[in-house]
């Protein structure tokens, strides 16, 4: 599963008048549902515990449960100190440092911090529709299905239907890119799904 690193301040809360960023209950299902996922803040340093109490001050006990899933990291001056570049991530934050920009260059891997400003309207739920695209571009799908590892439809009513439409547009280019590789029966029959109902994608990769 690709770990992905998560800042709080400006992610996850407004920070002028701290609160939950709108659609963030259920970015947060979507994200420790697909992910690995770690804590990038400095509401963090080793000791999970002390970003679960900061964020109960703003979410009730059925999103803190999800919260607890959110592992520890340690880091001392960049936050990318705390990153593992030998696996596959993607690291959200509201103001990465230039120094941290840089680090992440060195390794070829900038593109995968995604810069999250919750002034934009339904930011978050952007940042959903943009991570289950990159996820699909990052899986070896044809493999991913000849091993058996497929789909997860997660039921969510806050995707209209544009939203919807772009995500599957969006697959299917992905999957049209490959020229061999053709729709299953199974995957069109999910693509229908999604169409027909309230649903949006997820996707689980098992190692």
């Amino acid at each position: 599963m690709i770990k992905l690193y998560l800042d709080i301040d400006g992610v996850l809360l407004h920070t002028k008048k701290p609160c939950a960023a709108e659609y963030a209950a259920e970015f947060i299902d979507y994200v420790t549902a697909n992910f690995d996922c770690y804590w990038l803040t400095t509401h963090c340093k080793g000791d999970a515990t002390t970003a679960q109490q900061y964020l109960s001050e703003y979410f009730p006990a059925e999103v803190m449960e999800k919260i607890s899933r959110v592992k520890p990291t340690n880091w001392d001056a960049l936050k990318t100190d705390a990153i593992n570049f030998d696996e596959k991530f993607y690291w959200l934050d509201d103001y990465p440092f230039r120094a941290e920009l840089d680090v992440l260059k060195q390794h070829n891997q900038e593109k995968r911090c995604i810069v999250v400003d919750l002034n934009n309207y339904n930011e978050l739920k952007n940042v959903v529709i943009k991570l289950g695209w990159e996820l699909f571009c990052l899986a070896d799908h044809w493999n991913c299905w000849k091993r058996g590892v497929g789909f997860d439809i997660a039921s969510t009513a806050y995707l209209n239907e544009d939203e919807k439409t772009h995500l599957i547009k969006s697959m299917e280019a992905i999957a049209d890119s490959y020229g061999a590789l053709k729709w299953t029966d199974k995957e069109l029959e999910l693509l229908k799904r999604i169409k027909d109902y309230n649903y949006h994608i997820g996707y689980l990769f098992r190692e």
